[in-house]
């Protein structure tokens, strides 16, 4: 399969998925980690499409803001996470104001053509996932943390090499 093919059926799956995770967290509007979850998803799905058109739009269009979306959809993911383990809201700001930060310097270093930038949003999303990852382990208690916290450890480790 070449990569346009593969990166179409990426889009398509993920289309749906989004879709999916949006009408429940619609139907069941009371659950704030699935209204998080849905927006991660639509925010994920947005940086795959402008990801997708990497060289037929301007830099900043196909590579600056899809990573900085990336960034995004990985604290809301931590937000619904955060929903269906802790059950209650998030009471901290640190990481909406961390995040900002990052976006920030990130734009900052991007548009001052900085080499090398682009590896540097990742060190923020390698935090977010650590972040998320200790809570699972810390606060859930099912099978399920223990699997997501394991799946996002492989997400670290592979943004954390991107990133070296």
């Amino acid at each position: 399969m070449d990569y346009g093919t593969f990166s179409f059926t990426h889009i398509v799956s993920m289309t749906v998925f989004a879709a999916s995770i949006s009408l429940l967290a619609w139907r069941n509007r009371r659950i704030s980690g699935m209204q998080w979850f849905a927006g991660s998803l639509i925010v994920g799905l947005i940086k795959l499409t402008l990801q997708g058109l990497e060289g037929k739009v301007p830099p900043v269009l196909g590579s600056m803001v899809p990573n900085e979306l990336y960034l995004i959809a990985s604290l809301m993911q931590m937000m619904g996470l955060h929903w269906f383990v802790v059950r209650r809201p998030f009471r901290h700001r640190w990481p909406f104001v961390a995040v900002g930060l990052a976006l920030v310097v990130y734009t900052a270093m991007f548009l001052g053509k900085i080499p090398y930038s682009v590896n540097v949003i990742n060190l923020p999303n390698v935090v977010v996932c650590a972040a998320t990852i200790w809570m699972l382990i810390s606060k859930g208690r099912a099978a399920v943390s223990r699997v997501t916290a394991v799946v996002l450890g492989g997400q670290a480790l592979v943004m954390g090499y991107r990133a070296g």
